[in-house]
């Protein structure tokens, strides 16, 4: 892999105004389902200074010394919210990746204790990937709780966990976008708040040298 999996605690030095200003926009689901519950345009976009400024400190945790140097060829940040519910939960814990993008980020911006992210190892070859996406697509948009249930289950024995991240308000997480992954969302009984994150990717490095010490994907 490219870059490692790291954690940092208070990423943001004021990640309230962060989450007042993740309520003045609008948000939308994906038209096909591949992600769970709604997020917001990317910040480029509605919040460019924001975007700027979290981009900056990503770069220079993974590169101290050569950040304003780094090239690439695009980047995203959103925001997303999972509002509880028994469809958004099982959505949000199907094994995946994130291929082609090279670098995935994720802010936690709500207060819930179990909702993390969890990395995964293919326990043997898949058949087909695109199946995998397919089943993943069709999964989402499942009526019968019990088939989509299933469906998950079957998909996710494929993988097995090696590293888990804890939710933590304003805690920051970074892993190669070619890492298997899952949300972990498990909302405790009667909550009402929503998951909310920034989710970020990056694309396409340029003449950039991976400093780590596997620096290659197989």
């Amino acid at each position: 892999m490219l870059f490692p999996s790291l954690s940092i605690d208070n990423f943001f030095s004021d990640p309230d105004k962060v989450v007042e200003l993740s309520k003045t926009y609008e948000y939308a689901p994906h038209p096909t389902g591949k992600w769970p519950g709604v997020r917001s345009a990317s910040l480029h976009q509605i919040e460019p200074k924001l975007h700027m400024q979290v981009g900056r400190k990503i770069l220079a945790t993974l590169f101290p010394n050569s950040y304003e140097k780094i090239r690439y060829g695009s980047s995203e940040l959103m925001f997303q919210k999972i509002t509880p519910g028994e469809q958004n939960i099982h959505g949000g814990n199907w094994v995946h990746c994130d291929s082609p993008m090279d670098l995935t980020f994720i802010v936690y911006l709500s207060k819930h204790k179990n909702s993390g992210t969890s990395i995964y190892e293919m326990n043997k070859p898949y058949p087909n990937n695109d199946n995998l996406e397919k089943d993943r697509y069709t999964f989402s948009n499942f009526k019968n709780k019990q088939k989509a249930i299933n469906l998950l289950e079957q998909n996710n024995k494929n993988f097995t966990e090696t590293i888990s991240f804890k939710s933590k308000y304003n805690r920051a997480i970074f892993f190669d976008s070619g890492h298997w992954h899952s949300a972990n969302i498990s909302f405790e009984k009667n909550e009402q708040e929503d998951r909310l994150t920034l989710i970020g990717f990056y694309r396409n490095f340029i003449n950039t040298r991976f400093h780590q010490v596997e620096n290659r994907r197989i």
